[in-house]
């Protein structure tokens, strides 16, 4: 399940193996994130097509367009192949909650309608909340559809951030290309509420100063300076603050059977396999590390896993 990195790579390893591998994805071509995430300006589609047709060129049966949990339901693959991968990752973005949030954009649906649909309509003022690499990718696409869609007139796009500079979690190349292309950063900083006019539309974002992101044990837990905020002014706001795993594909009774560890990965044995039998996992929904790279790297151990499984059976 799931056409990015990790999926793509089970199946050409599994397929290499000589197995039968069907693939099934809800979007309308493999790549997963890596397909509707980046702007087109970082990397066009049909580099990610290039590499799906070849793998699909070795005998694997791609199914897009296709839900697992509406179109198709996760126990009938359970019962009809004999084993399945998840590579699902991160797909839901979160939102901060505050007051009025539900007003504002979402990062990942952001990104995909301007990558693979028609582009967002977006105003002269925005604000993007977060300090990572997909706020990055939010912020400089939200610069490139002003310049489109507001030719001659002033526009900014500011981002602001729990994070200082020193702690932002997006790379310092990311943050750096940012700034050059004028996007007005905001630091050490945290929202509180988004504003709204009397006609109920944005006109900007309360923040507060923060004193701290971390306790003491390193864990997350952002603390604020009394009585120190300030207003961005923005007529559109956008959220990326992180993104979670949706499993809604699983029935309630077999996810309450998956282990997770502290950190809310699954949890998975050495061969990859989680604690439902012939279920295996990689990728974001099981390290730390969100990267291209390390599901790869459990796309390896889960293919030599599920075929020592079905060497067993």
């Amino acid at each position: 399940m799931g056409a990015g990195p990790g999926g793509l790579s089970v199946a050409y390893f599994l397929r290499l193996m000589g197995h039968e591998v069907v693939v099934f994805d809800e979007l309308e071509g493999g790549g997963g994130m890596i397909r509707v995430g980046p702007p087109r300006y970082r990397l066009p589609l049909a580099s990610i097509d290039k590499d799906v047709d070849y793998i699909a060129s070795l005998g694997v049966d791609f199914r897009f367009n296709t839900r697992v949990g509406k179109d198709v339901s996760f126990e009938g693959l359970r019962q009809e192949f004999d084993a399945v991968y998840l590579g699902v990752g991160l797909t839901k973005s979160r939102s901060t909650g505050v007051e009025n949030s539900e007003k504002c954009g979402l990062a990942l649906d952001f990104l995909r309608r301007n990558k693979t649909d028609r582009p967002t309509a977006v105003t002269k003022e925005i604000v993007v909340i977060g300090g990572g690499n997909v706020a990055m990718d939010v912020a400089r696409e939200a610069l490139r559809l002003q310049q489109i869609q507001h030719p001659g007139e002033k526009t900014v796009t500011r981002m602001v951030s729990l994070e200082d500079w020193d702690e932002m979690p997006a790379t310092s190349e990311e943050v750096e290309e940012a700034r050059e292309e004028g996007i007005e950063f905001n630091p050490a900083w945290g929202p509180k509420k988004v504003l709204l006019d009397d006609g109920g539309n944005i006109k900007g974002l309360l923040c507060m100063k923060v004193k701290s992101v971390f306790d003491d044990e390193g864990r997350f837990a952002p603390t604020f300076r009394e009585g120190e905020e300030m207003v961005l002014e923005g007529t559109m706001v956008i959220e990326a603050i992180g993104q979670g795993p949706d499993f809604s594909f699983v029935p309630e009774g077999e996810f309450e059977k998956m282990e997770f560890t502290a950190m809310r990965k699954v949890s998975v044995d050495e061969d990859g396999m989680t604690s439902l039998p012939g279920v295996f996992a990689g990728g974001d929904i099981v390290n730390i590390n969100l990267d291209a790279v390390t599901a790869i790297a459990d796309a390896k151990i889960a293919s030599e896993g599920i075929h020592r499984w079905m060497q067993s059976k």
